[in-house]
C-alpha cells in the first residue's frame, strides 16, 4: 500500500506585493511646506526701484546707435528697459521728444569743457569729434529742432544755443562773429571736411575776439578795481 506523505510535496504559492506606505505625516508636511513657500512669494513680491530719466535716455541711445531712427520705438525701449511704456511717458512726451534730448546730451562734455575755461580752439575740436562719431544723430538733432518750432526763424536744437552763449561768454566774440564761425564748422561737418581744418577756419573767423576764460575774468577783476 501506497502511502501519500503530504510533507514531500512542496508547492509555491505566490506571495503578494508589499505596498508601499506612504508616511502621511510626511506628505503634509512637505505639503505644507510647499504652500507656506508659495505663499511668502505671493505675500512678498520682488520690489522694483522706479525708472530714472538718466536709465530711460541711456537705453534709448543703444536702441538709436543699434536700430537706428525707425528702428528705434517706445516698445523697443520698453522693452530693453522691461517696463510698461507708459513709464517713459512719464518724462517724455512722445520718441522725438526723448530723441531730441538723446541726440542733444551727446554734446554735454563740450559744455563741460567751455564752463572749466578750456580754450575755445580745443571745445571746438571736441564738438567736431562729437558730430562726427554720429553724423547720422547730429543730423537728426537738427531735423528734430525743425519739427519742435516749424515757425521759428531760427530753429537750432537747445544744445547748440547753449554752447553759442557759452564761446560768446569764453572768447568776448560778437554775437555775429560767432554765428559765423559756427556756421563754417557746421557746413564743413555737413561735407566732411577735417577736423583740424574746421578749427582753423573757425578761429581765423573769431580772430581777436578768441581769449581764454581766464584772460577775461582777469580782465574783469582789473575793470572793477580800477573803477573802484
Amino acid at each position: 500500500m501506497e502511502v501519500n506523505n503530504m510533507s514531500s510535496i512542496t508547492k509555491t504559492w505566490p506571495l503578494p506585493e508589499r505596498p508601499v506606505v506612504v508616511n502621511p505625516v510626511e506628505k503634509v508636511t512637505h505639503n505644507n511646506h510647499a504652500e507656506g513657500n508659495a505663499q511668502e512669494q505671493t505675500a512678498k513680491p520682488r520690489s522694483r526701484a522706479p525708472l530714472s530719466r538718466d536709465q530711460i535716455l541711456e537705453a534709448t541711445q543703444v536702441c538709436l546707435n543699434d536700430l537706428g531712427y525707425d528702428g528705434t520705438t517706445i516698445r523697443k525701449i520698453a522693452s530693453q528697459l522691461g517696463c510698461a511704456v507708459g513709464s517713459i511717458y512719464r518724462y517724455f512726451k512722445d520718441k522725438r521728444d526723448l530723441l531730441a534730448e538723446v541726440t542733444q546730451r551727446r554734446f554735454d562734455p563740450v559744455l563741460e569743457l567751455i564752463e572749466d575755461g578750456v580754450p575755445a580752439a580745443r571745445s571746438l575740436e571736441r564738438y567736431i569729434e562729437v558730430a562726427s562719431a554720429e553724423p547720422e544723430q547730429y543730423r537728426l538733432m537738427f531735423w528734430l529742432a525743425s519739427l519742435s518750432d516749424k515757425e521759428a526763424t531760427r530753429a537750432l536744437p537747445g544744445m547748440i544755443e547753449k554752447l553759442l552763449a557759452a564761446w560768446s561768454m569764453q572768447t568776448g566774440a560778437s554775437a555775429e562773429k560767432l554765428d559765423a564761425a559756427w556756421c563754417v564748422v557746421h557746413g564743413g561737418l555737413m561735407i566732411g571736411l577735417p577736423t583740424q581744418q574746421l578749427v582753423d577756419r573757425a578761429m581765423a573767423v573769431l580772430g581777436e575776439g578768441d581769449r581764454p576764460a581766464g584772460m577775461l575774468h582777469r580782465a574783469g577783476r582789473s575793470a572793477e578795481a580800477q573803477a573802484g
